[in-house]
């Protein structure tokens, strides 16, 4: 979600004061966003780079942490309500058959779908009300307002970072909602609430909210913009920060696990996330 305004500022007092060399791996990760991924998705960022001489890669990883957080830095974090909104009564008239959901741009009142690919372990259909931007693969609301920015899409995560405010090692994720669970749970200095239980479509599945504690300083972490979570199939970091609260649904299918990540800014209106809830409730999983 766009965080323009804070990330600005991080970047002003980090560049200023320090440090003389931004890490390899942001820079890595960068270019090769540029190079290969001229937008990100709706909810995430994707990030990759390749080889550039130093003031250049200075800057161009100043750009790519503006990039890196703009969309996925509220990847998955909550505040105290953020999720468990309580039954929505809002009326979404479905199509009488699901279109493909649009790439981007403006998404009419109706009923759509997002196909098992990289970005989700299935088939899903849902219903859309006005107001919603289609965006890579996933769904967003005010992209120009960050005071009031949303957004949701599913993902498929294999492995977790081990230490979401330091290095880029990973630990492997087994195959069911509580397999990941456990793994976020134990991860350092992420903040992970009692899942609960919930159903998608017909199936049973779990919700877990994620937060930055206020005991964690994101600015010290490498890079210092928020705790990096994971990096899912299709090259997306998911990244948390301490304004931007966030959600993760899942449900276990014969095929994988079905996961689907909302994020929003704690300042986004109650009704709009009454929306989302009324489009999680009208999922359905397609053969």
């Amino acid at each position: 979600m766009s965080q323009h305004h804070d990330i600005d500022r991080v970047l002003d007092i980090w560049l200023a004061e320090g440090p003389s060399q931004v890490p390899d791996r942001v820079f890595d990760d960068a270019i090769a966003r540029v190079d290969r991924q001229a937008q990100p998705s709706a909810w995430r960022t994707r990030l990759r780079i390749s080889d550039m001489n130093t003031p250049v890669r200075l800057l161009a990883g100043a750009v790519a942490i503006v990039a890196f957080v703009g969309v996925g830095i509220a990847v998955l974090r909550p505040s105290s309500n953020i999720g468990q909104v309580p039954g929505p009564t809002l009326s979404l008239a479905p199509s009488p058959s699901p279109t493909r959901l649009p790439t981007r741009g403006p998404i009419e009142p109706g009923r759509y779908f997002i196909e098992k690919g990289l970005q989700s372990a299935s088939t899903i259909s849902f219903t859309m009300p006005a107001g919603w931007i289609g965006d890579n693969g996933g769904v967003r609301k005010y992209p120009d307002d960050s005071e009031r920015e949303i957004a949701w899409g599913p993902t498929i995560v294999d492995a977790v970072f081990a230490d979401p405010c330091g290095s880029n090692e990973t630990v492997p994720v087994g195959p069911t909602a509580d397999d990941l669970i456990a793994a976020l749970s134990e991860l350092p200095g992420l903040g992970v609430a009692d899942p609960v239980d919930i159903t998608i479509g017909d199936r049973p599945g779990r919700s877990v909210e994620l937060t930055v504690p206020p005991t964690v300083d994101v600015t010290a972490c490498d890079p210092p913009i928020g705790l990096q979570v994971w990096l899912d199939r299709s090259g997306s970091y998911m990244v948390l920060d301490a304004e931007a609260p966030a959600r993760v649904v899942m449900a276990d299918l014969e095929d994988g696990r079905f996961m689907l990540g909302l994020s929003r800014r704690v300042t986004t209106p109650s009704d709009d996330v009454a929306e989302f809830e009324a489009i999680l409730n009208s999922i359905s999983f397609e053969p």
